[in-house]
């Protein structure tokens, strides 16, 4: 599904040499991606997931619900009879959620569940609980298994991708927790993976969790391509970088990093979030491009459709914590930021 914004942009990458650059040069035959797995042929349990390095790659039965109703809601699509009522319920519930704000904290509390006792109290103060709850076992017993293997497809690529890349992957990693003060856990951080997401809220940035069926894996036919395009690998990557840094928001405090704590001081909690996870794609967008040079970040065009002079400005301005401390930065960001939204 399309994630709403489209929107071609001019990004300058990071003038500093990146390690992974460096790292690639002894990435060779032996970093081949690992052989693909088999989709499950019977409906598999309500949580599957692939964990590879810093990243647990999750999809459960329960955000996959959530997000097509969410998509079925906003699109008006036919979600057959069975399910009509809770389409119904989203689509009262998101009418004025502009900024994907309510989908986005729902997803996240589902994203941590394993059992339907934990998604009905997850999606429980929400306009669309009730009907979500009545909803969930016709779902899994007629859709899971056709819409998770839409979901593995995903999970088997984003594995592939990271099998290839190796250490190039980890440098990149790094380098953009780096440059955004952020902090990896020293356990995995969990995305949730979905076969597709809602279009996006009017103003909202990027999609709320990964959707296999969505750009970040959109690829040429077979035959207007080369076997092999290093930029699918970078795509794939900022896709996944980006949900990865978003996912330390729900970390124990700090591991987000000093920018975030910074703007939600200056602008706010929700402003502030809201700032700080534009400046996450922007940082993303150029660092991946760094590595790769004809990289174009699938979530810095689709939010420059709704911030491009905030990222414009980011795109002068942003140089990572090595050119001056993320606090000082934090203080000019917002500023700028109360400025252009001022105008509006």
């Amino acid at each position: 599904m399309v994630h709403g914004h489209t929107m071609r942009h001019g990004i300058r990458a990071s003038t500093t040499t990146l390690a992974a650059v460096a790292i690639a040069a002894f990435c060779s035959a032996s970093c081949a991606a690992p052989p693909p797995r088999p989709p499950p042929k019977e409906p598999p349990a309500r949580s599957i997931s692939v964990t590879d390095g810093r990243v647990s790659l999750r999809a459960t039965a329960y955000v996959e619900l959530h997000t097509w109703l969410a998509a079925a809601a906003r699109a008006d699509e036919d979600v057959g009879p069975t399910l009509e009522p809770a389409r119904r319920a989203y689509a009262r519930a998101l009418l004025d959620d502009d900024d994907d704000s309510i989908l986005r904290q729902s997803t996240r509390a589902l994203s941590v569940c394993s059992d339907d006792r934990c998604a009905s109290a997850a999606v429980a103060p929400e306009g669309f609980g009730a009907a979500y709850q009545r909803a969930l076992p016709a779902f899994v017993a007629r859709a899971w298994l056709e819409r998770a293997t839409a979901a593995w497809v995903g999970l088997e690529a984003t594995r592939a991708v990271l099998g290839e890349l190796g250490p190039v992957a980890e440098a990149i990693f790094l380098r953009a927790a780096s440059d955004l003060g952020a902090a990896w856990p020293e356990r995995p951080i969990t995305i949730a993976v979905v076969s597709e997401t809602p279009s996006l809220g009017m103003i909202a940035l990027a999609p709320v969790a990964l959707a296999t069926r969505g750009r970040c894996f959109a690829r040429p036919p077979p035959a207007a391509r080369r076997p092999y395009e290093r930029v699918d690998h970078a795509r794939v990557l900022d896709c996944l970088l980006v949900h990865a840094l978003f996912a330390l928001r729900g970390e124990e405090a700090g591991h987000a990093g000093p920018l975030f704590e910074a703007l939600t001081h200056e602008l706010g909690a929700r402003v502030g979030e809201r700032a700080w996870s534009l400046a996450v794609i922007h940082a993303v967008a150029a660092v991946v491009t760094g590595w790769e040079p004809a990289h174009r970040s699938v979530y810095r065009r689709s939010a420059e459709a709704v911030e491009r002079p905030m990222l414009e400005w980011l795109a002068k301005e942003w140089r990572g914590d090595s050119a001056e401390p993320l606090f000082a930065f934090a203080s000019r960001y917002a500023a700028r930021w109360r400025e252009v939204h001022a105008a509006r």
